[in-house]
């Protein structure tokens, strides 16, 4: 099983193993559950690589994962910290839309949204 392979790789903080097995998991028609798509998204945020987890996340969209609130919550958080405020605000923007906001993910968003100078959109998330 794929699973506790990815797990285990992503909790020893390898992102490289743990991506290339979920990569082969897939290939192999396994379609992993949002736990350790989410292991993996979580080792790229630890790791402060912003391309990696909007890569890893952007896939879990199209493939229509069913995706845990934290995700979002982290990669917002990450794009904030990154200064990637217009990512940030493109994942709060979709974890809206999916009706996975949490009040952290909000927050996060706030601050994106006040940090490139847009007021009006910020007033308009906190109403």
């Amino acid at each position: 099983s794929y699973s506790p392979v990815v797990l285990a790789l992503a909790r020893a903080g390898d992102t490289g193993g743990a991506a290339k097995c979920l990569r082969t998991m897939i290939g192999d028609e396994v379609m992993p559950n949002a736990v350790v798509f989410s292991a993996v998204l979580h080792c790229y945020v630890g790791q402060g690589d912003v391309a990696g987890a909007d890569a890893m996340l952007s896939r879990l969209v199209a493939e229509d994962v069913e995706l845990d609130p934290r995700s979002f919550d982290m990669i917002i958080r990450l794009c904030n910290r990154q200064g990637e405020h217009h990512l940030a605000i493109k994942w709060f923007q979709h974890a809206r839309h999916m009706g996975s906001m949490t009040s952290a993910c909000a927050s996060a968003a706030c601050a994106s949204l006040a940090a490139i100078g847009e007021a009006a959109e910020t007033a308009a998330l906190l109403q």
